[in-house]
């Protein structure tokens, strides 16, 4: 996302991204558990309604550069994209 590679909205479907095990719980690796990031989301749900709540999460984050800098997502992400708007993912 902030790249501009794609926005909220095509999370799910990136395929270089955890989140969409996330919102499609069949796909899951058995190693992959999402309670870390629906805690950091604000203790949501691993249901429909938490991931929704997750994406929305993500959306605020993303448009909100105060909010980012207090959770100090800039130590979490370093820049790094895999893949291009050619991909189909805009």
């Amino acid at each position: 996302m902030r790249a501009g590679i794609c926005g909220v909205e095509q999370l799910g479907g990136w395929p270089w991204t955890s989140l969409q095990w996330m919102l499609h719980p069949r796909q899951r690796r058995k190693w992959y558990d999402p309670r870390e990031s629906l805690a950091h989301g604000g203790d949501l749900a691993d249901t429909k309604a938490g991931h929704r709540r997750y994406l929305a999460y993500l959306a605020w984050v993303h448009e909100n550069e105060p909010a980012r800098n207090a959770l100090k997502f800039d130590q979490m992400s370093k820049g790094w994209v895999i893949g291009s708007r050619q991909a189909g993912f805009d």
